[in-house]
């Protein structure tokens, strides 16, 4: 199962507060190897997204400790970074600078692929 498809499951689901009982279910049968049936029980539909969010999480570890981070990474990471506040790409005190560093690093490649677009229409 792609932990992908399950987290995006996930913040669709407490973004929207919409469970969809149907892929809820099936994502955890196929996660557990379970065969529970469809059910439209608030409880067990929250019970169950709870399940899947903490798998993902340990499948998160899982991967952070397969793969570690190196220092030649860490170092990449802060240059971006650095680099995108000297040419204020980000700003020092937005929310971007409150995000994980995966996903600041995100952020920051989508702003200069606009900033630059912007740039060459220009």
């Amino acid at each position: 199962m792609d932990i992908n498809k399950i987290k995006e499951l996930i913040q669709q689901t407490e973004k929207s507060k919409i469970y969809k009982s149907q892929i809820i279910t099936d994502y955890y049968n196929e996660v557990f190897g379970t065969s529970e049936k469809n059910t439209n029980c608030g409880s067990c539909l929250r019970v169950k997204v709870l399940k899947l969010k903490n798998y993902v999480k340990e499948q998160e570890v899982k991967i952070e400790i397969e793969n570690p981070v190196t220092l030649e990474q860490v170092r990449e990471e802060i240059t971006n970074i650095n680099d995108a506040l000297r040419n204020e790409i980000i700003e020092p005190d937005s929310e971007d600078t409150k995000l994980s560093n995966d996903r600041l690093v995100d952020v920051i490649e989508q702003k200069t692929v606009k900033k630059k677009s912007k740039k060459n229409k220009e």
